[in-house]
């Protein structure tokens, strides 16, 4: 920890704006969508598997457990791809996610993931009812906030 307050120390102001900026940008970015590890199972969400998507730009991606991920398409479409093991220890330590598609705008299970820098093929896709999911984690939070408070 205090290599990293001697290197902010040693950047100039204009870096430490430029490192500031990006913490600004990318905080709000990864509060985008619950975190569903510590609300309700995101199962019950998750439509019958599909076998391709079609869509034009990824917007945004999280690990839902140890190998699945959650993805936000175009026209707040969300998917949920599972992932074959072997593949990496745990999705939810990866820092970094691409899409490997043999057609472009198009992925389907014959496609891979290249999830923390692992080549990883595709078990299933699953369409996801994040609406849902997010009405049902709003409604469980004051539930949550009382129980963790002490409250009854």
């Amino acid at each position: 920890m205090r290599s990293w307050f001697r290197l902010v120390r040693g950047m100039s102001a204009v870096a430490r704006a430029a490192v500031f900026a990006a913490v600004v940008v990318v905080l709000p970015a990864c509060a985008g969508l619950p975190d569903p590890s510590d609300r309700n199972d995101w199962r019950s969400y998750a439509a019958k598997p599909v076998s391709d998507i079609r869509f034009s730009s990824l917007l945004e991606w999280r690990p839902l457990d140890r190998d699945s991920l959650l993805l936000r398409f175009d026209r707040n479409r969300y998917f949920v791809i599972q992932l074959q093991e072997p593949c990496i220890s745990d999705v939810r330590e990866a820092n970094s996610m691409r899409l490997v598609q043999s057609m472009p705008n198009r992925l389907n299970r014959f496609d891979r993931v290249v999830i923390g820098g692992r080549n990883c093929r595709i078990e299933g896709m699953r369409p996801f009812d994040f609406e849902a999911f997010r009405r049902a984690s709003d409604d469980q939070a004051p539930e949550q906030a009382a129980y963790r408070s002490g409250a009854t």
